[in-house]
């Protein structure tokens, strides 16, 4: 594998792994902001979807360092990309309930 092929293989699995773990965090995010009027233990609930949702960070980063520096700054991409995608749904979402 030459250099220019590593490089495309780290930033594309770093982007992967970014949208995917933002995904799963803010969505996570989203699904708990939405349970918490409902919920008879709202502080336990925010509390368990705050550490749920930073250890799958966590993880989820640590496992992109594997692919190096390179990758990890295409996961702080995708987790941007991944935020932006989640906050215009969410404004959709809203703009149709209304």
């Amino acid at each position: 594998m030459n250099e220019a092929t590593g490089m495309l293989l780290q930033i594309t699995a770093g982007l992967g792994g970014g949208l995917l773990i933002g995904g799963l965090f803010f969505g996570g995010l989203w699904w708990t902001v939405q349970r918490l009027a409902s919920s008879p233990r709202p502080a336990l609930l925010a509390a368990g979807s705050l550490a749920v949702r930073l250890a799958l960070l966590g993880a989820g980063l640590w496992a992109v360092t594997r692919f190096g520096l390179l990758a990890l700054l295409a996961a702080g991409a995708g987790l941007l990309i991944a935020r932006q995608w989640i906050v215009r749904q969410v404004r959709a979402g809203s703009a149709e309930a209304v």
